[in-house]
């Protein structure tokens, strides 16, 4: 077995109270992604894990990229007919998760999936570089294939066309949040951790435990 007991780091870059926070969780959302935007030293600050339950009950979780958010959600694109795809349509309840290592932050979103309309996944889809276009139409995604030639050669088939159609099993999703905790890392794991959770039509904080 390898040992990590010993790697660790302590986290001093800075500290949340509750008189910082903004009162609407999308408005704190928004000035700590803004921060970490500017940090030209962060790497994919756009990149959330995505956390779905099969149908059978097992937990999954991938890397996708946020694409739009403002106070109706957070949206990001894929195969409807992938795992995520297929999770989501059994059960639609979903978790969102975000890792800024250079600011020493975390933002961990829960809430409800539902798809884009067909004409913001055309938006979107068109908007991408032509590569990526064909690339979304090379197989179903998350499905079994031969090996990577099948796909190198389906791609260069695709790249004799000046258009490509958007694959109707491909589109956006929409998370609408029901609980925000955004987590500052604090010197002697004491982080500093504030729940926001929807209730009776408005958002409800509170410190947790760290």
């Amino acid at each position: 077995m390898t040992s990590l007991h010993d790697e660790r780091r302590d986290y001093l870059q800075s500290s949340l109270r509750r008189d910082e926070l903004d009162s609407d969780p999308f408005n704190q959302f928004k000035s700590w992604f803004d921060k970490t935007m500017q940090d030209e030293g962060q790497i994919d600050a756009t990149c959330m894990q995505v956390a779905t339950v099969s149908p059978d009950g097992q937990p999954r979780c991938r890397i996708v990229l946020l694409k739009e958010f403002s106070d109706q959600g957070f949206v990001f694109f894929t195969s409807y007919a992938s795992q995520k795809g297929i999770d989501i349509e059994s059960n639609d309840r979903v978790g969102l998760s975000f890792a800024w290592n250079r600011q020493e932050r975390q933002v961990h979103i829960e809430g409800v999936a539902s798809k884009v309309s067909a004409e913001e996944s055309d938006r979107y889809f068109y908007s991408r570089p032509l590569d990526s276009q064909r690339a979304a139409c090379l197989a179903t995604q998350s499905s079994t294939v031969e090996n990577k030639e099948v796909l190198l050669s389906r791609f260069e088939q695709l790249q004799s066309e000046e258009t490509v159609p958007r694959p109707s099993e491909w589109g956006g999703y929409i998370v609408k949040p029901t609980r925000f905790e955004f987590w500052q890392g604090g010197p002697a794991r004491i982080h500093d951790r504030f729940v926001f959770e929807h209730i009776a039509d408005e958002w409800v904080v509170k410190r947790v435990a760290p």
